[in-house]
């Protein structure tokens, strides 16, 4: 199988922009029986500390083509949106799921977001995490592609690429295993016997910078790759962001921090971090496949 077409197969994981595109495209579809192309409608981050979501222009786009004010368009297709669209990630595929993981509005030019809330990113996570794949070893440097971008990291560090995916992996795990046994105390301390199964997949907004940037990266990752299926140079600057992202995570958690954090934050470090390890992981494991 030829590198191209390998990479192309590699989205068991949803890309929440994907998603959020194809929710918009099936509310225009019910809104107007005007054909709008696929690449004319663009969605674009809007992913920050307080938000993570998409905005698009489609409504103007309507408007153009109905010769209608794009506000008002808009505001048709959020009521459309918010009662008839069906979640294309989440089950049970109903407009109560929707509105649950999805917060769907406009503002006073037409422009519609579409925020993910903590549920939403919870059940996200939730369909990483259930990703059976492991990191492979990197026995050899030059079976690895070479990346021809600026990789800061390595330099500090004074490792390779490859090499700095494998330290990436230990510390994943060093956190992985660490912080099981400090949610089981927190647990236990708490008297919140039954809180681990319901924490499984929790995320809390309140989480701390480092956390949410991890996440950004992660669901960045995913949108790209899910988005340039046939350009392995843009697998490979996921995977060092992923590494980076880590890093920085990894220097700004002690284990007095995560053990003084509360449960929901806690579990939501440990999601987090699974989920970039799964992420790269299948990112290597694609490239070294192919």
């Amino acid at each position: 199988m030829g590198t191209s077409e390998n990479l192309a197969n590699l989205h068991p994981i949803v890309s929440l922009k994907v998603m959020s595109k194809s929710i918009l495209l099936e509310g225009a579809k019910s809104l107007s029986s005007v054909y709008l192309l696929e690449e004319r409608i663009s969605v674009s981050d809007l992913i920050t500390r307080e938000t993570i979501g998409y905005r698009s222009a489609i409504a103007l786009a309507l408007a153009t083509s109905l010769g209608a004010d794009p506000v008002a368009v808009s505001l048709q297709l959020v009521d459309i949106l918010r009662v008839t669209v069906p979640p294309i990630l989440f089950q049970p595929a109903d407009a109560q799921a929707l509105t649950q993981y999805i917060s769907i509005n406009s503002n006073d030019q037409g422009w519609l977001t579409l925020s993910i809330t903590d549920e939403g990113i919870a059940a996200w996570l939730r369909s990483v995490n259930t990703l059976s794949v492991k990191l492979p070893a990197i026995e050899m440097p030059q079976t690895f592609p070479p990346y021809q971008g600026r990789l800061p990291l390595c330099d500090r560090l004074k490792l390779s690429f490859p090499m700095l995916i494998q330290w990436t992996q230990t510390r994943c795990n060093y956190w992985l295993e660490r912080s099981e046994m400090l949610i089981s105390q927190s647990c236990k301390d708490s008297h919140q016997y039954d809180a681990r199964s319901t924490l499984v997949s929790a995320w809390t907004h309140a989480s701390p910078v480092a956390c949410h940037a991890l996440l950004h990266t992660t669901i960045r990752a995913v949108d790209t790759l899910a988005t340039q299926k046939r350009e392995t140079t843009a697998y490979l600057r996921q995977g060092y962001a992923l590494c980076e992202a880590l890093y920085q995570l990894d220097a700004a958690i002690t284990t007095t921090m995560f053990k003084n954090q509360t449960l929901p934050i806690q579990t939501s470090l440990q999601q987090t971090i699974k989920a970039a390890q799964k992420v790269l992981a299948l990112i290597v494991t694609t490239i070294l496949e192919a």
